[in-house]
């Protein structure tokens, strides 16, 4: 251990050290064979950001979480970076787990759920790219909205189709909208293939663009005004081949200005679980705690559930301060 936290010194990672020394201790005490110090070592040699491990290590202290839950943490954050994925959606997930003390095999299965979806997404954009010709890198902003709507709603299938069904014109800023669309109109229960039919007409007639940001939440707040599903899908479809602005749609589905501040919000299932995890937990009983340790309630930011980048808004962006990260894919997504 000694030598360990020798070299993390060396290497600048003062923070580090000093909650691993804690963290030393309490494995010490308890005899667990997992070792957080080689973890975040392993880390270290695989590439994981100084800054990363130090916040993760500190939410982790104040949060009470057990070593070996920590381990395997870390393990996880190699596994994403070895995988060549972005590791702040990953490390903001297991940080906002660890503030609202959610369990820590509730936290790993919502892990592994986040790696595999964005796996899946990886390769369907790739065999997307191959099929159609259009082989152009996915700016990684754009590959974290895609990857995080499968967590707000998207099915694989419905994924696959969109892309594939998408015109070679559509710009991913054009995607995002449309995946975000599609996730915020199946959340609030909207005839499913009427969404799909909405979304893909509006793709494909390069209807969604910031000046239509609105889009979803006209259709969403028209239905909790009780308009059938029917006459808003016609509403809307005809507003799209006419490219009429979303004001005049939400006027002809009777929607006001003031409707629309109480619109809908897009929430992941990731976070919805860790949220239920947090009200029927007593404090402090989601992760396992150190006993006669810690703060009560001091907590560190974590990702503050949460986001997409613009528009609905998908969970995942950065809530506690910033981790360095291979594709950069942190931006804040706000609901």
């Amino acid at each position: 251990m000694a030598k360990i936290l020798r070299k993390m010194l060396l290497r600048g990672g003062l923070l580090s050290c000093l909650i691993l020394f804690c963290f030393s201790g309490i494995v010490s005490a308890q005899g667990t064979k997992q070792n957080v110090a080689d973890s975040v070592k392993e880390a270290q040699d695989a590439g994981v950001p100084a800054t990363t491990l130090d916040h993760l290590l500190s939410t982790g202290y104040v949060n009470q979480v057990e070593p070996a839950a920590m381990a395997s943490f870390i393990q996880t954050l190699i596994e994403v970076k070895r995988e060549k994925l972005p590791l702040e959606p990953f490390a903001n997930k297991i940080e906002e787990g660890m503030a609202k003390r959610v369990p820590a095999p509730v936290i790993q299965r919502v892990l592994m759920k986040k790696k595999e979806d964005y796996l899946f997404t990886r390769t369907t954009l790739k065999e997307t790219a191959k099929r159609t010709g259009k082989d152009q890198a996915i700016p990684s902003e754009h590959f974290v909205r895609l990857a995080e709507s499968l967590s707000c709603g998207i099915s694989r299938e419905n994924m696959r189709h969109y892309l594939e069904q998408a015109p070679s014109s559509s710009t991913f800023s054009q995607m995002d909208m449309t995946f975000e669309i599609a996730a915020s109109l199946q959340q609030n229960k909207f005839n499913p293939a009427m969404t799909q039919r909405i979304v893909m007409t509006g793709l494909k007639q390069h209807y969604f663009t910031p000046e239509t940001k609105d889009f979803a939440r006209v259709i969403v707040t028209a239905r909790r005004k009780g308009v059938p599903d029917e006459k808003i899908a016609s509403t809307v479809l005809s507003a799209i081949q006419k490219k009429d602005s979303v004001r005049s749609m939400a006027t002809d589905l009777g929607v006001t200005e003031a409707d629309l501040s109480y619109g809908p919000m897009v929430a992941s299932d990731q976070s919805k679980m860790f949220e239920e995890h947090a009200e029927d937990s007593p404090k402090g009983g989601g992760a396992a705690t150190h006993e006669g340790m810690g703060s009560d309630s001091e907590s560190h930011g974590g990702s503050g559930g949460g986001g997409g980048s613009g528009g609905t808004g998908h969970e995942g962006g950065s809530g506690g301060r910033g981790h360095d990260s291979d594709h950069g894919g942190g931006k804040g997504h706000k609901n």
